[in-house]
Parts: C-alpha cells; sequence; structure tokens
C-alpha cells in the first residue's frame, strides 16, 4: 500500500471544509472525554482498588513463588483485568460501539442527519483516540488520561467505501442521496502544485484498488490553511525504483551518521546527520520568542517563580504570538521535507549496491529515557539529560521506515538488528 497525497483547489469552497473540519473535531474532543470520563470512573471504582492491591501483593512475592504458581497467577490477574475494563466499556479489542460513545454519539446523530458528516469519518476518529488511549494504559508509567488537542493541531479526516468520489479530476465530498448529497461538493485537484501526480493517478485508478481516502490541512508560514487529498491504492507506485545492484548491503544507523557499507564492491559512504546549517539554533530563538510574547501577555497565568498556576487558565494571545508559531511551523515543515528528501536520496542510491540490506542501529527509545540518578556511582550536579533532542531533530529511525517502503515495493525485507 502507498499514498499518495495530491493538494487541493477548494475554489470558494474553504468555509463549508472548515465547518466539517470543526464538527469532526468537535467529535474527536467529546470522544476524548467519554473515555477520560470512562478512565476515571475504573481507576476510582471499588473493583479497581481492590485488584491493584492484589496485583502489588502479587508483584511483591513473586521472585519466591513456583513458575506454576506464577502461570496461575498471571491468568488470573488476565482474566480479572479483562473483565474490569470490559465492564467499563474500555476492552483491549479494536472494535468500536459507536452508540456507547455518550455525547459524542448523539453528536454524531445530529451532524450526520444534516449532512455533514459520514460514519467512516466518525470511525476512523473513534478508533485513532482508542489505540492511544490503549497506548498510554500499556505504559505502566504513563499518564492515562487523553489530552485534548487544539483545534488547530486537527489535520484531517478519512473517508471510507466512496471510492466512486474520487476521478482523475478531483473529489466529491459528499454522499449519494439524502442531506449529505444536497450539502456536499465538489473540490477539483491543483496539479499544477503537483506535477507529474496526474499521471500517477491515473494510473492507480485505472490499474489498482483504492483503500479509502482523506482530505487534510498544513499551514503556510503565513497561517493560511492548504487543503490536500490522501489517497491510499493498494500495489505499487507509478515509475517505482527499482533494486538494480546485486550484493549485501549493510547499514549502520547512528542518532549522528548514517554509514552504508556494500561488501560486493567495498563501497563505504557516511551521511552526517548533524548538519542543519543553523536550523536548531533558529527553533531555539523561535521558541523563546514564542515563550516571551505568551508570557507578555498573560501574566496573570505565572507564580512568581516564573511557573504557570494550575487549574483552567484563560490565555490571551497576540497577533505576533501566532505569527511567530506560523514561523516555526514553516521551518519544521521544511525540515522535515528536506529530510525526507534527504532519507529517499539514500535510500535510492542503496538500491542500485545490492539485493540483501542488512540494517544495524541503537535503541533509539531507549536513548530517549532520562538517565536515572545514582548516588553511588553520580553526582548531584551531573548532566542527566538524553539524547530526546538529536533524535527528534535527526529521525534517524524515519529513514528505516523509508527503507522498508521503498523495498516493501521490491518484495524485499531487510535484517533489523538493534544493539544497545
Amino acid at each position: 500500500m502507498y499514498t499518495l497525497e495530491i493538494k487541493l483547489n477548494p475554489k470558494g469552497y474553504e468555509k463549508a471544509l472548515e465547518k466539517r473540519f470543526w464538527l469532526l473535531y468537535k467529535l474527536k474532543r467529546a470522544t476524548i472525554q467519554w473515555f477520560n470520563t470512562q478512565e476515571h470512573r475504573r481507576v476510582t471504582s471499588d473493583e479497581y482498588k481492590q485488584l491493584a492491591t492484589e496485583f502489588k501483593e502479587y508483584l511483591e512475592k513473586k521472585e519466591n513463588l513456583s513458575k506454576d504458581e506464577i502461570k496461575e497467577y498471571d491468568q488470573y490477574f488476565k482474566k480479572s483485568w479483562t473483565e474490569l475494563n470490559k465492564s467499563f466499556k474500555l476492552g483491549s479489542g479494536k472494535f468500536i460501539k459507536y452508540t456507547d460513545l455518550g455525547q459524542a454519539t448523539n453528536m454524531f446523530r445530529r451532524y450526520s442527519q444534516e449532512g455533514y458528516v459520514n460514519w467512516s469519518s466518525f470511525e476512523g476518529i473513534a478508533a485513532d483516540v482508542k489505540s492511544g488511549y490503549l497506548k498510554r494504559r500499556k505504559q505502566s508509567e504513563s499518564f492515562n488520561y487523553i489530552k485534548i488537542p487544539p483545534y488547530r493541531e486537527f489535520n484531517g479526516f478519512i473517508v471510507r467505501k466512496r471510492n466512486d468520489n474520487v476521478t482523475n479530476n478531483g473529489i466529491f465530498l459528499g454522499g449519494s442521496r439524502g442531506p449529505e448529497k444536497d450539502k456536499g461538493f465538489f473540490i477539483p485537484f491543483n496539479f499544477k502544485a503537483n506535477k507529474g501526480k496526474d499521471i500517477a493517478l491515473a494510473y492507480a485508478l485505472s490499474e489498482q484498488k483504492m483503500s479509502y481516502w482523506g482530505i487534510y490541512r498544513k499551514y503556510d508560514k503565513h497561517g493560511k490553511v492548504q487543503y490536500f487529498a490522501q489517497i491510499i491504492f493498494e500495489g505499487e507506485p507509478y515509475n517505482v525504483n527499482r533494486v538494480t545492484g546485486k550484493g549485501k548491503v549493510t547499514i549502520s544507523v547512528d542518532v549522528d551518521t548514517l554509514s552504508l557499507i556494500a561488501e560486493n564492491k567495498n563501497q563505504k559512504f557516511v551521511f552526517d546527520l548533524t548538519r542543519d546549517h543553523g536550523i536548531s539554533d533558529k527553533l531555539s530563538k523561535l521558541d523563546r520568542k514564542i515563550e516571551h510574547s505568551r508570557r507578555l501577555n498573560n501574566p496573570q497565568n505565572y507564580n512568581e517563580d516564573g511557573t504557570i498556576k494550575k487549574g483552567r487558565l484563560k490565555w490571551n494571545n497576540s497577533k505576533n504570538y501566532y505569527k511567530l508559531l506560523g514561523k516555526r511551523r514553516y521551518i519544521w515543515h521544511k525540515l522535515t521535507q528536506s529530510r525526507k528528501n534527504f532519507y529517499g536520496f539514500i535510500a535510492n542510491t542503496l538500491l542500485s549496491m545490492g539485493d540483501e540490506f542488512e540494517v544495524h542501529k541503537l535503541d533509539f527509545k531507549k536513548l530517549q529515557e532520562r538517565i536515572k540518578y545514582n548516588k553511588e556511582t553520580m553526582n548531584w550536579f551531573d548532566s542527566r539529560k538524553s539524547r530526546g533532542a538529536e533524535i527528534m531533530f535527526n529521525a534517524p529511525n524515519e529513514f528505516i521506515t523509508v527503507l522498508n517502503i521503498k523495498l516493501a515495493y521490491n518484495k524485499l525485507e531487510p535484517v533489523i538488528v538493534v544493539s544497545d
């Protein structure tokens, strides 16, 4: 599967698009509130407290138990936790019953009757929220409640089972009958900003099966919204890169450098990931300006020591604040796009070097963890910073993702070796 992203030309339908975005954002907000409410009821229930106490006692005496006893306890707790979660409608299954989502269910029924929202978009939002909640619950030290993101960070929605709405020229956003058809409108593609995408789209629509599609938005440096269609097809993209080399290629991925070694031709390339051409300094300066602007316009929200007050706060932000946010967003956008192109160039180089790939990488997740203080081996003033900022900036794991996608088109898989 692959994604074909094409810029859209709303052509006077910006307000209609934003209304759908706003209503879907309200649905997401209501869905998050439902999950947070159920999680609060779960952890404050007597059943949860009793089971948590039993589980804590089991962990304390686990070392002195036999394998059979441990197995029996594990089965008991697994069954008990599963039943408890299901009783609060928070089971670990992917299936979501939209009639059980409280206020979000009522809102969806109203919006769908008015012709603004279809079921697949709401289903996608509910599935994303549930997967985020389950991911937090699996992490023992994680905060299980989900934060409600601001409206500007709500990026888009997906549509399933309406593949006929996508044509060579654009997308029809609406149903085939009823209120949704009356409120629907056609959004043409802007192929001037997507050179070559018209041929790739025509090839995909005629030769391949479409899984689903969606509409997403991005903000440019001026804060103006740009809309894009993301269409998911099964198969290989038009004019895909092919493996032309023979032999084994060993790739070493580090936070700082990325080296490629081909054993058959004794070739070696080293790509330095630390050269950012001053972008990190620009982002640091922007972050300081943004924080200064926020403190300047909201002195009532800060304590005397400079920390933010607790509780629900009202923030008053100036035009300059949003202008600085736009600049930072634009820099990150340019950085991620250039990094993606750079990793694509490296992956294409690999395809011409060999047909067997072995990737050696560090445990990046462990490198992101803050070093714990050990009073026996460390001084209190020793730095305990992790390499999380470098990993976020260089994104070495993104290269492995790009490589996996390109190799998958050629029906190949790399061997990944993780080292400490």
